[in-house]
């Protein structure tokens, strides 16, 4: 009888510890993004599965995530995550370095661009450290699907082919897209012999950044139409809205943009 007791207790208490302590195959994998941009990243190399969270570091409210810096209030979540995913221009990540032993497992480094194989690389890259890479490639055919799409509607408007000056960090999506590249600027603010150079050109557009414009001297010598795009998923609108939070969304977006101008 005292033994059928015992193990009645030590059964009830086992419960108990399920109870408050849920098993570890029921806890997330905790993914944080240096920024918005990244975590869009993760967010295609994890989509259909719901063991992942995905955090993102730098606000998507900012106008240049690159420049955000870490605040005391980071701490837990950079030492506490599982993988940090980063692109190497975030002026976070020398605090990083210098300050977290972070084993190198536990990071990947990738590259931000909307250049189907450069995104290709870059999302798998995420996937292989987490195991999603089945799901991972048939995220990356849908953004290749929204790509050809979006070179269609360009072609049904007389766009597709148009030359246009761009600014460096929009360079791979617009090629991406089949405008004719006639000239690029930035990042570095313009210089009088690039204004010079380039307003001997003739663009039927000239493509900006919206996270640091500057072409405003290219369209006033050039008299050409401006377009800002945008990299950062969740940057915020003219209007106030967010924008849309994923890679093939910013794709649509920027098309849309390019469409109406």
């Amino acid at each position: 009888m005292n033994t059928l007791k015992s193990k009645s207790k030590i059964i009830f208490l086992i419960l108990i510890l399920i109870a408050v302590y849920p098993l570890s195959a029921d806890e997330k994998i905790e993914v944080l993004a240096t920024n918005s941009w990244t975590a869009a990243y993760v967010k295609m190399a994890t989509a259909g599965s719901a063991d992942y969270t995905v955090e993102q570091l730098a606000p998507s409210s900012m106008e240049h995530p690159p420049e955000y810096e870490l605040k005391p209030s980071d701490v837990k979540n950079v030492r506490d995550a599982d993988l940090l995913v980063y692109a190497g221009y975030e002026v976070l990540m020398k605090t990083v370095f210098d300050s977290f032993r972070k084993p190198e497992d536990k990071m990947v480094k990738i590259m931000t661009s909307y250049a189907p194989t450069v995104l290709e690389q870059s999302v798998l890259a995420i996937a292989q450290k987490l195991g999603t890479v089945s799901l991972a490639e048939e995220n990356i055919s849908e953004y290749k699907r929204e790509i050809a799409y979006s070179r269609q509607r360009l072609k049904d408007s007389g766009l597709f082919g148009k030359p246009v000056l761009v600014h460096f960090h929009q360079q791979p999506l617009v090629q991406a897209l089949g405008f004719e590249i006639l000239g690029v600027f930035g990042p570095q603010p313009l210089e009088v012999r690039q204004i010079a150079e380039l307003g001997r050109t003739e663009p039927f557009l000239i493509i900006d950044n919206a996270h640091n414009p500057m072409a405003a001297p290219l369209v006033e010598i050039t008299g050409a139409n401006l377009v800002e795009l945008i990299n950062f998923p969740g940057f915020p609108l003219q209007n106030g809205d967010p924008a849309p939070d994923t890679l093939s969304g910013v794709v649509r977006f920027n098309a849309e943009k390019l469409l109406n101008n």
